[in-house]
């Protein structure tokens, strides 16, 4: 079976890379175009990315770190969306916005970490929230705006660390044990978006999940807003709100692991600040952050304890852009 998936693969390549090279083929010259001319883009490991991770979601790859100023404590997140391939066909016309298409095949790996102290670089992690997978994503631009779409397979898992042991008690801190906690998901995410504006609506199932008491189903809606400024200008300002709705989570009193509820409990995070860099390029981001609703650590998910932070990231991708 695995021979017959890399004959497959093999074979997707080698028509995905002969279509490449007939559309090149076809181009006729700068002089010859009409208004409606395109040609077909094929790129490994791609600078952009076809489907931008929403902003203000606690379950995309970010790479920075989140103060909680309730309890001091630092939400330190590492990880990366990579695209390996994307396919993209490019409009050349006079159109405008110029019309394309692009698909992308991107791979996913970041982790979310609950750091409750730290004495100069040692630093006590109470709990890690883990996700690897991969996605599949489209996106095409038209007259109105730009519409995309995300298929995304994501395996998420939870856990205590040792910054939640304590080794002179021989115990786990407030009474509250490991619980195997794990999610293979599935979710599908649309976006539709404009000049400075974009809004998406999504949801997941899961295939599988541990305990078996969560529920399979969740789902997220959300917008950012980008005010129109120069392009130039090396600050823009941005405004991000993710909401979501999820299975509820209880503290078993017997076991002190979490159990999953028959009831459904929201969540939101808006997110206010702006990104600091060339646009759609590389930069960092400062943020100030309220959140409120179940708590966006899983060992965590019985808490509803709402909170206010401030933080940074670094937005390390760019979008795709049909005039490129």
């Amino acid at each position: 079976m695995c021979l017959r998936l890399f004959q497959g693969i093999v074979l997707l390549f080698y028509v995905l890379l002969s279509s490449k090279a007939q559309a090149h083929d076809s181009i006729p010259p700068n002089n010859m175009r009409n208004s409606t001319a395109s040609h077909v883009r094929v790129v490994l490991f791609p600078s952009s990315l076809t489907f931008a991770p929403p902003v203000a979601s606690p379950f995309e790859p970010r790479f920075g770190i989140t103060k909680n100023f309730s309890n001091g404590s630092l939400l330190a997140e590492i990880g990366n969306t990579i695209e390996i391939l994307q396919i993209a066909r490019v409009g050349q016309g006079r159109t405008n916005p110029p019309k394309g298409d692009a698909i992308g095949i991107a791979a996913e790996f970041f982790a979310r970490t609950y750091v409750t102290g730290w004495e100069g670089l040692h630093l006590q992690v109470d709990a890690t929230d883990g996700f690897f997978g991969g996605n599949i994503a489209w996106s095409r631009s038209i007259q109105q705006g730009t519409i995309a779409a995300r298929l995304r397979f994501i395996h998420h898992s939870a856990h205590l660390l040792d910054g939640h042991w304590e080794a002179a008690s021989g115990r786990w801190k407030d009474g509250r044990a490991p619980t195997p906690w794990t999610k293979d998901q599935f979710e599908l995410l649309g976006s539709f978006q404009q000049d400075i504006w974009r809004a998406y609506i999504g949801m997941s199932y899961a295939t599988k999940v541990r305990p078996s008491s969560l529920k399979p189903f969740s789902g997220s809606i959300g917008f950012e807003i980008f005010p129109a400024t120069n392009p130039s200008h090396p600050i823009r300002p941005f405004l991000a709100l993710d909401l979501r709705m999820d299975g509820g989570a209880v503290l078993d009193q017997n076991t002190r692991t979490i159990h999953g509820t028959e009831s459904w409990v929201g969540a939101s995070s808006l997110l206010l600040g702006a990104s600091v860099g060339p646009e759609r390029k590389q930069s960092i981001r400062l943020f100030l952050l309220l959140h409120t609703g179940q708590y966006p650590l899983s060992e965590y998910s019985d808490l509803r304890t709402p909170y206010v932070g401030a933080g940074f990231d670094f937005q390390y991708y760019s979008l795709f852009q049909a005039e490129d």
